[in-house]
């Protein structure tokens, strides 16, 4: 039996819509597998890439080939996958998006790469940098037109579900919003028009040949920029770009896009320059001068870093500069060694440093090139050596933006301290609770373990039970059965002071996170015959200061403080001056 390479596309990226709905399904009822990471991120990412590396890999007569360097390029993508679900583990704990994304980015860079080299291969013509720049602006321009075509199908459908819904007909607007239709359409929708544009590569050459077009009169206009922000910085000085403001990023910026225009304008022109000689000789120039800048990124992210420690911005910075100075040096080395010649060596550069580009995409990933585990040590080591020791870390810092790399460093740090650390040590326990807002538990049970949680202060049989039955029911907030249990993450304190002199106590509750203090004054409104409360400025003379509420008032540090001002009542006005 002939093997119809339509057929068996349309059979794949069926498979894939299918598993993609389950994923999807499992995902928002939190199910299997969506509950455990390692196994559910490695499956979403090899049904995504699976069918998409093959409908870019396969070449006529190849097929078998292609489906092997599909499986395996989709099977080292869900391998590093499992290590990327490790990540978000304990999911009741950790909230880790940044991992994610990071896969999601670095795996369609590499996927990128390794096509262009699989499909040379497959092909057996030479890896050239001309010829891996020509397949990539095909691979590019039909990327996005199947992008393009799956959005106006989009567009038309919802059209059609507008129009019926003008008389009184919903079933496509329902339709629409259902994931059982939605996500089938996109995956064939999109595979089918690869497909389709595949065959037709005419018209990518040519909407690549106009991009090209347009590239070829922006470049002289960014090689200007480059020489013309150069001789400034020679009287301006470099000062200003690091005081406020982006201008290490934007630098970088600067050096992508040169770089990128530059290798779409001067790939197939080894011999014949696309510009006249003064404009040529303008453009080497712009290239020449783009060493200075990736010097002066990589002195704006050092000192950055220097200040404040590595963070996993920053640790990107530092990748995407490196890489940045790896060709703008190369290029610059290039021009030097070779003149008007220097395309051939340069696009040898360029073959190289795409390899270099897809093994970092996959090592950025891995346990060795982790820049969340990176970013936790540094800020360990930096809080170790500041001048207010390790009690000044920042927790909310590893709790929000380090995932499981800031949540194993700071117990494996909590291990190491001792009593006189102990506010810190209570910070991280109370970090990393159960981030879970809501759970199945019995309401009695829950405002049970909420009063036995607060302090109460002088004793507990100061306080009413009426009003704490109260303040137990305006934090246990109720949903459908369900009771917030983020009371977990909080300490709360109950206070009774005669603040007015007039023999009765007024009520003050204290709430204390890593976060934030608040305070709430509890009063009886006799005329409602009800509780009622109001909120009250806190101000912390010490903002910085670890030590919990909790010593202070069990050090019986609680006293009143007679107000400097008088508030000043101007008719049915009061301005209250403290």
């Amino acid at each position: 039996m002939k093997f119809n390479p339509r057929f068996f596309t349309f059979v794949l990226f069926a498979v894939q819509s299918a598993v993609l709905y389950y994923l999807y399904v499992s995902n928002e009822a939190e199910v299997w597998p969506a509950t455990i990471p390692w196994l559910f991120v490695p499956l979403v990412v090899f049904s995504i890439s699976f069918p998409l590396l093959w409908v870019f890999v396969s070449t006529q007569g190849l097929q078998v080939k292609a489906l092997l360097v599909s499986f395996a390029t989709s099977a080292l993508l869900a391998i590093i996958g499992v290590y990327t679900g490790l990540q978000q583990m304990p999911v009741d704990i950790l909230s880790n998006d940044y991992v994610t994304q990071v896969l999601g980015v670095t795996s369609f860079i590499a996927c990128f790469k390794l096509i262009m080299y699989a499909q040379l291969k497959l092909d057996n013509q030479p890896i050239t940098f001309n010829n891996l720049y020509n397949v990539s602006w095909q691979n590019a321009v039909m990327f996005a037109q199947s992008a393009v075509f799956t959005g106006v199908l989009f567009l038309i459908l919802n059209l059609n579900a507008a129009l019926f819904e003008q008389v009184e007909i919903g079933f496509f607007s329902d339709l629409l919003d259902q994931a059982y239709f939605n996500i089938p359409v996109v995956c064939l929708t999109y595979g089918l028009s690869l497909l389709y544009f595949k065959s037709h590569t005419n018209l990518t050459k040519a909407l690549a040949k106009i991009l090209q077009i347009i590239i070829q009169f922006l470049l002289p206009l960014l090689a200007i920029i480059a020489i013309g922000f150069a001789i400034t910085l020679l009287f301006t000085g470099t000062g200003r770009l690091w005081e406020e403001g982006p201008g290490s990023h934007l630098l970088l910026w600067l050096q992508a896009i040169t770089l990128f225009f530059v290798n779409a304008i001067y790939a197939n022109k080894e011999q014949d320059p696309p510009y006249n000689l003064w404009v040529h000789r303008l453009i080497l120039v712009g290239i020449a001068v783009l060493p200075v800048y990736s010097l002066l990124a990589m002195y704006g992210l050092i000192v950055r870093i220097d200040q404040y420690g590595l963070t996993p911005s920053r640790l990107w910075g530092l990748l995407v500069n490196l890489f940045a100075s790896a060709f703008t040096l190369s290029y610059l080395v290039c021009i030097l060694l070779k003149r008007d010649g220097w395309v051939s060596y340069k696009n040898k550069v360029n073959v190289y440093m795409g390899m270099a580009v897809f093994l970092v995409c996959i090592l950025v990933n891995t346990p060795f090139l982790n820049f969340q585990a990176l970013s936790a040590q540094s800020q360990i080591d930096r809080a170790y050596w500041s001048d207010k020791g390790i009690d000044s870390l920042d927790i909310s810092y590893f709790e929000w933006h380090l995932g499981a790399a800031g949540y194993h460093a700071l117990f494996k740090l909590k291990e190491q301290l001792d009593s006189e650390h102990q506010p810190l040590i209570s910070s991280i326990e109370r970090a990393y609770l159960s981030r879970r807002n809501d759970e199945q538990v019995d309401v009695q049970q829950a405002k049970t373990e909420f009063q036995n949680r607060i302090v109460y202060w002088p004793d507990r049989e100061e306080f009413p039970q009426t009003l704490v039955d109260k303040i137990t029911e305006s934090h246990l907030i109720k949903w459908n059965g369900l009771v917030n249990v983020t009371i977990r993450e909080t300490d709360y304190f109950l206070l009774a002071y005669d603040l007015t002199n007039d023999g009765e106590h007024e009520y003050i509750l204290l709430t204390e996170s890593n976060h934030f203090r608040r305070a709430y004054l509890w009063f009886w409104v006799a005329q409602e015959e009800k509780w009622s409360t109001r909120y009250l400025d806190v101000n912390d003379a010490n903002t910085e200061s670890k030590v919990r509420l909790l010593e202070l008032i069990e050090s019986n540090q609680v006293q009143k403080q007679t107000p400097e001002f008088d508030d000043l009542v101007i008719g049915d006005i009061t301005i209250k001056l403290n």
